[in-house]
């Protein structure tokens, strides 16, 4: 019972956020968000209550980032809305609810930026300016290719955009790298992402990569977000500043840590 009451308050904000009806058998079930909202009462039903902790987990996360953004700055939550309504196919989808969740991130931070794209957001620091482009990874053939590789060729696909300099941060989400890792049974270890990132990063003028990923700690029942980052050897000294204050290197760990498909 407190289930299916705590389900319908989590569909009523949604649908007060986003301005949308997600009701069994409309149009808007089609939706990403409408998808993982019936993946929840699949889960449930079958009685996957890892799954479906987890799924439920990941839309409370992005009901927090939504009122987050919304409370800071109401423009800037109705682009977000505007876009995250118009993005019907998951691998749109998945790329802005990561923006939203660093813009999320940045308001705690509390950070003076604007959303500029490209790239994704300009932030001042004391008295410079660095940059932020995000990137969300996701598998088309999920069980085919070298995921190290996907990484990296992720990496130089930007190397040559007019914002790959020494004052940008190159923030990209491996979720579903992670979560198909864990089904072919690769362990991708933390020292192999960081040389093969650092490989890649090095032939690009990007100052730094943070590498994202998302999961259910089974220990407390939250949704969080862990990242690796790598400096590149000519990382302008702001953008190192900043990184160092904000999203500084550290060993978090999540022992018991259950990732999505995507977040």
């Amino acid at each position: 019972m407190d289930f299916l009451l705590n389900f319908s308050q989590l569909v009523l904000e949604i649908n007060n956020l986003l301005g949308m009806s997600f009701v069994p058998d409309k149009t808007s079930f089609n939706h990403p968000v409408g998808i993982l909202l019936q993946q929840i009462l699949i889960n449930s039903n079958s009685e996957d209550i890892e799954g479906k902790n987890l799924n439920f987990n990941v839309l409370r996360m992005f009901v927090k980032h939504l009122r987050e953004v919304k409370n800071h700055d109401l423009k800037l939550f109705h682009r977000f809305r505007k876009r995250i309504v118009q993005a019907n196919l998951i691998e749109h989808f998945i790329g802005i609810r990561f923006e939203l969740e660093i813009a999320a991130s940045l308001i705690r931070k509390e950070l003076n930026f604007t959303k500029s794209d490209p790239p994704d957001f300009c932030v001042s620091f004391h008295d410079a300016t660095v940059y932020i482009e995000c990137r969300s990874m996701m598998l088309t053939s999920p069980g085919k290719g070298d995921l190290l590789y996907k990484l990296s060729a992720s990496i130089n696909a930007k190397s040559r955009k007019d914002y790959s300099n020494s004052h940008t941060a190159f923030f990209i989400d491996m979720t579903n790298i992670d979560h198909h890792s864990f089904i072919r049974g690769i362990d991708l270890e933390k020292t192999a992402v960081q040389q093969e990132v650092f490989s890649a990063l090095s032939k690009t003028s990007y100052g730094s990569a943070l590498i994202f990923t998302h999961g259910l700690n089974e220990e407390k029942q939250t949704f969080e977000s862990v990242y690796i980052r790598i400096d590149n050897s000519q990382v302008a000294s702001d953008l190192c500043r900043f990184l160092d204050e904000c999203y500084s290197f550290g060993n978090y760990v999540i022992p018991k840590f259950v990732i999505p498909e995507h977040c």
